[in-house]
């Protein structure tokens, strides 16, 4: 089997969507075969999985700390578009840091990855 690298994007939200458990699934699924990912970039609406929210209803997966997980276990870059953050009211132009493992980015960032990938996979 060859082992391919792989960039996601994701664009669903944490709720009113599963494009994010998806693609949280699929990237644990991905590693489980000793693939690889070079990156996975939160965009639009993906942008609030990169958002800290303090209380879950106990039904509710935690997909900002198991993106952090993910990415300290297996060292993947998550990228989170700064343009899309700052229209959605998450991050003010003047704070451009992290939250976590979350780095922002931009645009730039996702087309390099994906030009140095296998694979790219939209959720």
């Amino acid at each position: 089997m060859k082992i391919l690298t792989y960039c996601i994007m994701v664009t669903g939200g944490v709720y009113g969507s599963q494009r994010s458990i998806h693609a949280l699934q699929f990237s644990k699924a991905l590693l489980k075969k000793q693939h690889l990912i070079k990156s996975i970039f939160f965009y639009q609406e993906g942008v609030y999985n990169a958002y800290q929210i303090t209380s879950l209803d106990h039904n509710h997966i935690d997909l900002f700390n198991n993106w952090k997980a993910l990415s300290k276990k297996y060292h993947i870059k998550l990228n989170v578009c700064i343009s899309a953050a700052i229209r959605r009211g998450i991050i003010d132009k003047k704070k451009k840091d992290c939250y976590g493992n979350f780095i922002f980015s931009s645009l730039n960032t996702l087309i390099k990855d994906v030009l140095i990938c296998d694979r790219f996979i939209q959720f």
